[in-house]
C-alpha cells in the first residue's frame, strides 16, 4: 500500500500530468460550449422579435415527415432524423391534424 501512495505522489508532482489534464478540461469545456450554442442557435431560429413592441414572441412550427403519420416539434428526436426533403411544416396543431397527422408520442410538449 505504501508504494502505491510513493508511486501517486510522484505521478501528481510532475508537471506533465496538470498539463494533460488542463488539456482535457479545456477540451471538454470546448465541446459543451459549441454543444450549448448550436442548441441555442436553433431555439433562436423559432424565436421572433416584435419590433413594434420589443417583446419576443414564440413561433413554433411543427414538422411531418412526407412518409410518415405523425408531426414533431423541430427539436424532437424523430424531427431531427428526417431528411430535410421530406420534411413538411405546419403553422399549427390543427394544420397537421387536418392533413392526417397525429401528435408523436415521444416529443414532450406534444401531449
Amino acid at each position: 500500500m505504501k508504494k502505491i501512495r510513493e508511486k501517486i505522489q510522484i505521478i501528481f508532482k510532475k508537471e506533465e500530468f496538470f498539463l494533460i489534464l488542463i488539456f482535457l478540461l479545456a477540451n471538454i469545456f470546448s465541446f459543451f460550449l459549441g454543444k450549448m450554442s448550436s442548441l441555442e442557435q436553433e431555439n433562436a431560429s423559432l424565436r421572433e422579435v416584435n419590433a413594434s413592441s420589443g417583446e419576443e414572441v414564440q413561433e413554433i412550427v411543427y414538422v411531418a415527415s412526407k412518409n410518415g403519420s405523425v408531426y414533431h416539434l423541430p427539436w424532437c428526436s424523430g424531427a431531427l432524423k428526417m431528411s430535410e426533403e421530406n420534411k413538411i411544416f405546419f403553422e399549427t396543431k390543427d394544420d397537421a391534424e387536418n392533413d392526417g397527422y397525429r401528435a408523436a408520442k415521444n416529443c414532450d410538449g406534444l401531449q
